[in-house]
């Protein structure tokens, strides 16, 4: 029921686990009113393959390491969302 209900109100979420096989997604919303008010959202997806029991505690952790993606093929990525959409 959740998944089904999350892609008919944010597409670009959907776009982006479509996109990069994701297993499962992480919407973060950060904000403040101190310093000038602002609102940002990091979209995560998490990996195929990573063990249920891992999951749930998967996006808070570097323990992990980072990918570090060329700005080329990053660039490439933003191209082919933008074509799900």
């Amino acid at each position: 029921m959740i998944r089904r209900a999350i892609p008919a109100r944010c597409p670009w979420l959907e776009a982006v686990r479509k996109e990069v096989g994701a297993e499962r997604m992480y919407l973060y919303t950060f904000g403040s009113n101190q310093g000038g008010a602002h609102v940002h959202w990091h979209v995560v997806p998490l990996p195929p393959g990573v063990p249920y029991e891992d999951q749930q505690g998967a996006w808070a952790s570097w323990s992990r390491g980072v990918l570090k993606i060329p700005q080329q093929e990053m660039a490439s990525l933003a191209v082919r969302i933008g074509r799900r959409l």
